[in-house]
């Protein structure tokens, strides 16, 4: 069971950084000023959260120092960005496809 919470801390930070990040997005009606800053917010976040989780529950952190604790949480954050963008990209592509097949 202690190898699932060493593991589990990422997935836990993306997920709730991308949460977080959709709800400011819905709050700020996909503001084209904020939309440019979702990497940086994101990254913020994940480092907050690396933190809080290195502080409070330092069993699941995967981090020995706060050091790595930021950095794991910083590229959580990002990784939450990425995995948005791979899936718009994916569902870009599908209705791209459909369009193609449609003109034929």
């Amino acid at each position: 069971m202690e190898v699932f919470f060493d593991f589990a801390t990422v997935p836990v930070i993306t997920i709730l950084v991308y949460w977080i990040i959709e709800l400011l997005k819905q709050l700020t009606n996909e503001n084209e000023n904020f939309m440019r800053f979702i990497p940086i917010i994101a990254t913020f976040l994940g480092i907050v959260l690396g933190l809080i989780i290195f502080f409070t529950m330092p069993e699941m952190s995967i981090a020995s120092n706060v050091l790595f604790a930021i950095v794991a949480g910083g590229i959580s954050g990002l990784a939450s960005t990425g995995g948005d963008q791979l899936l718009r990209q994916l569902q870009k592509y599908k209705t791209d496809e459909v369009n193609k097949v449609n003109k034929k």
